[in-house]
């Protein structure tokens, strides 16, 4: 079975510095096409991420709407590709990622995602890391990076737009209750330390599990958003 066409959609909201390192990662390291990236830029954006965009050949578009799920849909409605990936700018794949994506996508699974390790080797984030390794209740979200068939995607109508946080465990949710084929990859994407270098471990943590819970007993989207801003 040939390859399939894949494009690597990065939602961001002031990224620049972000860009600067993953985007020559993903074309020389990971040997991507500069024309299969697409930077879906969030409207609030105030830095160069479009300047970066352009010094690497890659597709670059403005969000018409603030929201990460906003502008990822967006990014799929400009894709022509078979499978789409969805990676945040501040989470680096391993160098073959693409070709395991193929893979899976190949074996007939139409959702995936990837188990994932720190950037720094702290002792309690490795406890978080831990559990990536494992298909459970807290599994499948945007950092583990997604990729998804268009096809399936689409019926899913993409994103929830009323999500402005937990987009990523939303989808997650539908793919199962449709009970669509879909794989967890073992090989780890390395996330950024970065929301833990102003706030204790202890903080975040239990900031994400209380959103989290809030969301699984249903908190309206539009309620959980300000619940997360405030917090």
């Amino acid at each position: 079975m040939s390859k399939v066409f894949i494009n690597i959609v990065i939602p961001t909201l002031n990224e620049e510095e972000n860009l600067k390192f993953l985007l020559p990662y993903l074309i020389n390291e990971c040997e991507v096409d500069s024309k299969s990236i697409i930077i879906s830029d969030s409207p609030r954006s105030q830095d160069k991420s479009r300047q970066v965009a352009g010094q690497y050949n890659v597709n670059y578009l403005i969000g018409t709407s603030p929201g990460r799920a906003e502008q990822m849909n967006e990014a799929a409605s400009n894709s022509n590709a078979q499978v789409l990936a969805f990676l945040h700018a501040d989470v680096k794949p391993p160098h073959n990622f693409v070709e395991l994506i193929n893979k899976s996508i190949q074996k007939g699974n139409a959702f995936g995602f990837f188990a994932y390790k720190f950037a720094t080797s702290h002792p309690l984030l490795k406890i978080n890391a831990y559990f990536t390794k494992y298909d459970g209740i807290f599994s499948g979200g945007g950092d583990q990076l997604q990729f998804i068939r268009r096809e399936t995607f689409e019926l899913l109508e993409g994103f929830n737009t009323r999500f402005k946080v937990m987009e990523d465990f939303e989808l997650m949710d539908r793919i199962k209750r449709n009970n669509i084929k879909y794989t967890l990859l073992k090989e780890k994407v390395t996330v950024s330390d970065r929301k833990y270098q102003t706030k204790s471990y202890l903080r975040v943590n239990v900031l994400q599990l209380y959103i989290f819970v809030r969301y699984k007993l249903g908190m309206p989207p539009d309620q959980l958003a300000k619940l997360y801003a405030r917090l």
